[in-house]
């Protein structure tokens, strides 16, 4: 059994894609400040911006469905667990 940050590696990885033969198109529209960390964050990690905003969508359904099978999201804030809402 994989633990949760191979499970989430994994859920990441699965969505980012090097063919465009199964997408479709849409249209995003972002306030500026959005679109900049967007761009910025895609050339950090050397991915196009269309295959960051399909990791960070993968990452939102992976947790959503993990947190809907009963699973607990929480950050460490400073030695301070918190929840958070997905």
């Amino acid at each position: 059994m994989q633990n949760s940050d191979a499970m989430l590696a994994d859920a990441i990885k699965s969505q980012s894609v090097t063919s465009d033969a199964t997408l479709e198109a849409t249209t995003v529209r972002l306030p500026p400040d959005v679109l900049e960390y967007l761009r910025t964050t895609a050339e950090k990690r050397g991915v196009s911006t269309g295959d960051m905003l399909r990791i960070a969508l993968g990452t939102q359904k992976f947790l959503a469905e993990a947190v809907s099978n009963g699973a607990k999201v929480q950050l460490n804030l400073k030695g301070s667990m918190t929840d958070v809402a997905i």
